[in-house]
């Protein structure tokens, strides 16, 4: 590891402690990881809660930190490059017992879809053309 990954390591992982000791009642940082289990990067969110029990809405922001740098062009790579480079994308979260799943809707580009058991572990997915595929497996941050 270089010590330009290595200073990205430590800048990523004091941005997600920092978003993870905050107050909100939902979980602000999400591990992404491609289908082998191979790190790829991170949503960070801010959401407040709407009038609706269990329903949160507000931005999200991608991080593009993949394990190799061979990973970036992969689908999902390029699926987080282009959410990353979108800025603040609108995003609601509907929080339930068994689940909670996260919807980002990035202007000109597919929607993405984030469902995790109540573990807080599962699955990123994109639809297109009405066809819906998972494409990344995420998790929620521990502190």
């Amino acid at each position: 590891m270089s010590i330009m990954e290595l200073v990205r390591y430590i800048a990523a992982f004091l941005i997600l402690q920092a978003m993870c000791m905050a107050s909100e009642p939902v979980q602000k940082a999400i591990v992404i990881k491609n289908l082998k289990g191979e790190h790829m990067g991170f949503m960070l969110s801010s959401l407040k809660a709407t009038e609706k029990a269990g329903e949160f809405r507000g931005e999200c922001v991608f991080m593009l930190l993949p394990k190799d740098a061979g990973l970036i062009e992969t689908e999902l790579g390029i699926i987080i490059s282009e959410l990353k480079v979108a800025g603040e994308n609108p995003c609601r979260m509907q929080v339930g017992k068994d689940k909670s799943e996260l919807w980002v809707g990035a202007k000109n580009l597919p929607p993405v879809t984030l469902v995790m058991d109540s573990s807080g572990k599962g699955f990123m997915s994109t639809t297109e053309e009405g066809i819906s595929s998972n494409v990344g497996i995420v998790e929620f941050t521990t502190k």
